[in-house]
């Protein structure tokens, strides 16, 4: 046994320089085998590895050959739509129309706030919102960007709005419980339900009401889900401004100009920061 180890241990090097010779040696020939198929040898080129065996080669000016990426970036992407919500005066434009019927007077400003949120306790999991910002009235906003549905989402926007709630504690008993009304907008690129009933309705105001009478019961906690997937509108259907707002999140990167009907300051600064360079 002790003759085997010492074995083993002399020559266990070896066989690692033996093992990287032999992924070296394949991975030359893949990419000779490459650029025989392509019949490219000079151009320029760049090296993804996916694998240490596995080799792609792509020429700079191919990159970008049959995909067109359009003028305007993607609002449903996490890039696109923190570039364009990220915008002060675009925001305010945003949640003055999608909150109207909820608010008694027009949001002046606002300032964005971190969109991460520790727990309690150190063992607790934090949150990571997409965007988050307070009106000069100190009301909460948390406008959320969900591409796909999954199991648990309903939770996970209660647990969300819940968090914004719990922030608002203020340790000590001078503190009488009042809180600052919270809104969560959650704009989905999926429906919740495929009943019939749901089939026009692209737009949903969430409250806390009494089952009964349908009476709302808090009103300083409401959810406002847009579901994109509903609005079927075309570009000369478009009467409202609500409208219009929705058309341009679900359509804005297949567009190719600024229509005239979105000819406004607010819109306009929109479409001049959403071009691709």
């Amino acid at each position: 046994m002790q003759k085997i180890l010492y074995f083993l241990k002399k020559n266990i090097s070896l066989w690692f320089q033996m093992l990287i010779n032999m992924a070296k040696k394949k991975e030359k020939t893949e990419v000779r085998q490459f650029d025989k198929i392509t019949n490219r040898k000079d151009s320029p080129t760049v090296v993804r590895r996916r694998s240490p065996t596995v080799v792609r080669r792509c020429s700079p000016t191919q990159k970008s050959k049959g995909r067109d990426l359009g003028v305007y970036v993607n609002l449903l992407t996490d890039f696109g739509f923190k570039r364009i919500f990220g915008i002060k005066e675009v925001m305010l434009n945003f949640l003055n129309t999608i909150l109207a019927s909820k608010i008694k007077d027009k949001i002046v400003d606002l300032h964005y706030d971190n969109t991460e949120r520790l727990g309690i306790t150190q063992s607790d999991r934090k949150a990571i919102y997409d965007l988050i910002c307070t009106t000069e009235k100190d009301e909460r906003i948390v406008v959320e960007m969900q591409a796909l549905w999954h199991e648990y989402f309903m939770d996970r926007i209660v647990s969300y709005a819940s968090r914004m709630i719990q922030d608002q504690n203020i340790v000590g008993e001078d503190w009488d419980f009042k809180l600052q009304p919270v809104y969560l907008i959650s704009i989905v690129n999926f429906p919740f339900d495929k009943a019939e009933r749901f089939a026009n309705k692209h737009t949903s105001f969430v409250q806390l009401v009494e089952r009964d009478t349908r009476q709302v019961f808090y009103n300083k906690l409401t959810f406002v889900f847009i579901e994109l997937p509903r609005f079927n509108k075309e570009l000369h259907q478009l009467k409202t401004f609500f409208e219009k707002w929705i058309y341009i999140i679900r359509n804005l990167h297949t567009m190719k100009e600024l229509p005239d009907k979105f000819r406004n300051e607010v819109f306009e600064k929109l479409f001049e920061v959403a071009k691709i360079a």
